[in-house]
């Protein structure tokens, strides 16, 4: 959503300022820079509270380091979007991530949606 907003703002801005060219350019400026905010955005936003959550390992380039590192992701089982990075074996101590998370990024970018359910634990009714 972020995006539309940023291209039409930037539509009514650029032609406000320099006509049919100028709204063209601003359509492209705010579609870039709605991109940019929503990248940020989804980056530092927190766990819901009461998300039923599913945890995944996996093996991925660390880009940062340039190794491969052993890392566990959280993802919210109901909505399948990847949520965090729980464990990560290139940082010391494991359980603690303290870096920039672009492997969380890349998570999002390129895997689709898991469509598989999380099975309740044992002794709860649905």
């Amino acid at each position: 959503m972020a995006t539309y907003v940023g291209m039409f703002l930037g539509l009514l801005l650029g032609f406000a300022l320099a006509g049919p060219l100028g709204g063209g350019l601003g359509v492209m400026l705010g579609m870039v820079m709605g991109m940019m905010l929503s990248g940020v955005s989804d980056a530092t936003r927190k766990i819901p509270a009461g998300a039923v959550l599913a945890r995944e390992q996996r093996r991925l380039l660390c880009v940062p380091k340039g190794q491969v590192a052993t890392a566990t992701f959280v993802r919210d089982a109901n909505t399948s979007r990847w949520l965090d990075v729980e464990r990560c074996n290139l940082c010391e101590p494991e359980d603690q991530v303290g870096c920039q998370k672009r492997c969380l990024i890349l998570m999002r970018d390129t895997l689709p949606p898991r469509h598989n359910p999380v099975q309740a634990p044992a002794g709860s009714s649905a």
